[in-house]
């Protein structure tokens, strides 16, 4: 069987996945093309290298359309059909509900075509709410062979649009966990801690979505109750500089540390030292740094606005559902991670070991299969 997977770019988290698919399907006897809509997008900051790529692949030359007052930026998926009709697919994957998608739908039409849509898109998704947006969606769900969800969360919206409950596999949305695990636990046995700061960590685009100032404002909270600790941010976006002007408004300058961008390669530097990290968002689909919060071996207070909480957080035991706009009970959350060591500890043993077995690429390779079968 051919098998085709067409999604939007290249990018470290998703190239683990497709070459552990790739091997899974040649063991089956099947054969796996990855297309992506464009090489990369303006926003990213990612390096990648071809030797990172064991599976085979094509570049489409799409046209970018860059929404107004959106993150989003529209792939056009120029020449996917002539493509599909090259390659001649027994089954084709597509991410969400693009253009791509519509193209495949037409193409059904006329020709069999047997496409799987894979997504993340939750019920409490802003689009969600879309009357249009649904009916576009129920359209391409009628024709779609099967469908491919990141989690939970996500299964429940596809049976919302029409999607029959046993046609919806859940391939658990996740990264190379096993990196994160090892190379972090090897940088922690050296414990090269230069200060003996307490750290807490937010990893992540810095965005009016995001919405960091909450954790800023927990800083400012926490710190009224103790200062032996800092708050290290990781990455960028266009609220950077916002940020750095309001931590310096809060007078917090020298304990909150901007950081930037860092590549892969260097998170398990950061998330070794960090001994609470804090996953803030007003929505995210799922979320994938708490999946390496986790794999790392951190106690993580992660957002209920984010979809992967509701499939890797169990209360107490892998970590702490919380809403960062209730800044008092955050702190609490805090104080109590930070000031029960052994507590703490569990807690994230229990979720690196959650991680380790049920959230890895291997198990969501599984929902990958299992979708081509029905």
């Amino acid at each position: 069987m051919k098998v085709l997977i067409v999604t939007n770019i290249p990018n470290p988290y998703r190239l683990p996945l497709f070459n552990e698919l790739n091997n899974e399907l040649k063991r089956l006897g099947h054969q796996l093309k990855v297309v992506f809509g464009t090489k990369t997008l303006k926003e990213r900051k990612f390096r990648l290298d071809d030797s990172e790529y064991s599976f085979d692949y094509s570049i489409l030359r799409s046209t970018r359309i860059k929404l107004l007052k959106k993150e989003a930026t529209i792939l056009s998926y120029k020449g996917l059909l002539k493509l599909v009709n090259e390659y001649s697919p027994e089954r084709i994957i597509i991410i969400g509900y693009s253009i791509g998608t519509l193209k495949l739908w037409l193409r059904s039409l006329f020709f069999k075509t047997n496409y799987i849509i894979w997504g993340g898109t939750i019920p409490t998704s802003p689009e969600a709410n879309s009357y249009l947006r649904n009916i576009f969606r129920r359209i391409l769900i009628g024709r779609s062979r099967g469908f491919i969800a990141y989690g939970s969360k996500a299964k429940e919206y596809f049976i919302q649009l029409g999607a029959k409950s046993s046609k919806v596999q859940i391939a658990i949305n996740t990264v190379d966990t096993s990196f994160f695990e090892h190379e972090t636990q090897k940088l922690r046995k050296k414990n090269e801690k230069s200060d003996n700061k307490k750290h807490l960590t937010y990893l992540g685009y810095l965005n009016a979505r995001k919405n960091v100032s909450k954790l800023l404002n927990v800083v400012e909270e926490l710190n009224k109750h103790r200062s032996d600790f800092v708050f290290d941010i990781i990455g960028d976006g266009p609220q950077r500089e916002e940020l750095i002007g309001i931590s310096k408004e809060k007078g917090l300058e020298d304990i909150i540390r901007f950081h930037g961008f860092i590549q892969k390669a260097e998170l398990p530097q950061y998330l070794a030292i960090s001994d609470v990290f804090l996953f803030q968002t007003d929505f995210d689909i799922w979320g994938l740094v708490l999946n390496e919060a986790m794999a790392a071996g951190l106690t993580c207070l992660s957002s209920i606005h984010a979809g992967a909480t509701y499939d890797l957080i169990k209360e107490n035991k892998t970590g702490f559902a919380v809403d960062f706009e209730n800044v008092n009970m955050v702190v609490d959350k805090i104080n109590y991670v930070l000031d029960n060591q052994h507590q703490a500890k569990s807690i994230a043993e229990n979720a690196q070991k959650y991680i380790s077995e049920k959230v890895n690429i291997k198990e969501s390779v599984k929902g990958f299969v299992a979708s081509l079968d029905d």
